[in-house]
């Protein structure tokens, strides 16, 4: 089992990929407590963002479901958008996890985290 304030502490520290500027996916904050992380294989073969709030984890995933070699995640029209560059899990993964998790917590009452509290010293 995993001690709840390590978990906390973890908790805390992904709430800042979606806050903290210069994060990964910053602006992607769903106006309410939410921690997340990206994800990008190597070459782009895949993207994801993983994320939750204390009522609703989900994840979306954008990558070729067979890769072939030369595959990559880039200079291509997606959904009717061309990217001039590489896709990342802030990319494209993130902005959709943000309009699904914004309408799935629709009317949702507004949870917290609960808060880390400080780790003794080690030895």
């Amino acid at each position: 089992m995993v001690d709840p304030n390590l978990a906390n502490e973890l908790t805390a520290m992904l709430q800042g990929v979606l806050t903290e500027p210069g994060a990964t996916a910053d602006g992607l904050g769903i106006g309410r407590p939410a921690a997340g992380k990206t994800g990008t294989t190597t070459l782009s073969i895949a993207t994801w963002f993983d994320g939750f709030t204390p009522q609703l984890a989900t994840a979306v995933w954008t990558g070729f479901i067979s890769p072939k070699k030369g595959d990559f995640l880039g200079y291509m029209s997606i959904g009717g958008h061309y990217w001039d560059q590489q896709i990342f899990g802030a990319t494209i993964s993130a902005p959709t996890w943000r309009q699904a998790m914004k309408g799935a917590l629709a009317g949702q009452p507004v949870e917290d985290f609960v808060r880390p509290v400080k780790f003794p010293p080690l030895p």
